[in-house]
């Protein structure tokens, strides 16, 4: 009798550590995603990995945008009226043991790079928290977070916080990135 209750006891305890271990790593997980083609999306990602030290990983279309600013609002611009989903290379399940996501893009025509489309479409983002960062010239954010919003919505997700960043952020930027990150329990 004391063999079989001490078995149990080790077995409910092996279970508690394993559900508050896993449930630990999933609660503190945040993922950072970014499409980037002037390097203003990636130097913020690269300023958010380095406060949360957590992953950090690049969008990429399986064909790249053309490095001509002109050719590539073009092909933007087609891609957007055409309601395009480019082939990405990244897999859909990046999305996959984290509860917080960090998205950041660029206000490309008034929503965000296609290629972002396809992935968040494509990846089971249910029950998961996005925090996003929109870069722009001059664009705003108002019509990139309404459109992230909705896609989110439809696939179960949700748009927690937003941040706006006009050009490459000035010199401020690492200290606004540190003040949103810390508003957000993110780090």
């Amino acid at each position: 009798m004391n063999v079989m209750l001490l078995m149990i006891f080790l077995i409910t305890l092996v279970i508690s550590i394993f559900y508050i271990s896993g449930k630990a790593r999933a609660d503190s997980g945040v993922l950072t995603l970014y499409f980037s083609w002037s390097r203003n999306s990636e130097n913020i990602a690269e300023n958010v990995q380095a406060n949360t030290g957590e992953a950090a990983i690049k969008i990429e279309p399986v064909v790249a945008y053309p490095l001509d600013y002109n050719k590539c609002l073009e092909k933007a611009k087609t891609e957007l009226k055409g309601n395009a989903r480019p082939e990405v290379i990244n897999d859909p399940s990046v999305f996959d043991g984290y509860d917080k996501v960090i998205l950041i893009v660029p206000n490309w025509w008034s929503c965000i790079p296609m290629p972002v489309v396809t992935l968040l479409e494509n990846g089971n983002l249910t029950g998961k928290s996005f925090y996003l960062i929109c870069t722009h010239g001059g664009g705003g954010i108002s019509k990139v977070k309404s459109y992230v919003s909705s896609l989110l919505e439809k696939k179960g997700a949700k748009l927690i916080e937003s941040m706006n960043v006009t050009g490459d952020g000035g010199w401020k930027l690492p200290g606004d990135i540190e003040a949103w990150l810390r508003k957000n329990s993110l780090f």
